[in-house]
């Protein structure tokens, strides 16, 4: 430590010991602010999976519902064209009668 202070320029000074009174104050401190931290960033990842697992369920639902849609658009198209044909062969049974 004292030769990074030297490199820097920084004038080595003298680092009094802590009493022990002050050493368990100043530990209990960190331990109390480490716990906080463990428990915020625990939170916060909690809240991030929650509101990715939700967002997936939604595109999930989302891209249920547009196949659905699909499926009904593809069926109501195969109808419209059965039903198009059969208004074209009784046209063309109509005209045949009105021939006659």
């Amino acid at each position: 430590m004292t030769w990074k202070m030297r490199v820097l320029g920084y004038k080595n000074e003298r680092i009094r010991p802590l009493n022990d009174a002050r050493a368990v104050d100043a530990g209990a401190e960190f331990l109390g602010e480490a716990f906080i931290f463990g428990v915020a960033a625990s939170l916060i990842i909690a809240e991030q999976v929650r509101s990715r697992t939700q967002a997936k369920r939604q595109r999930s639902a989302v891209d249920e519902r547009l196949d659905d849609l699909e499926a009904k658009a593809a069926t109501q198209s195969e109808i419209a064209e059965r039903l198009q044909d059969e208004r074209n062969l009784l046209r063309a049974e109509i005209n045949e009668l009105a021939a006659e």
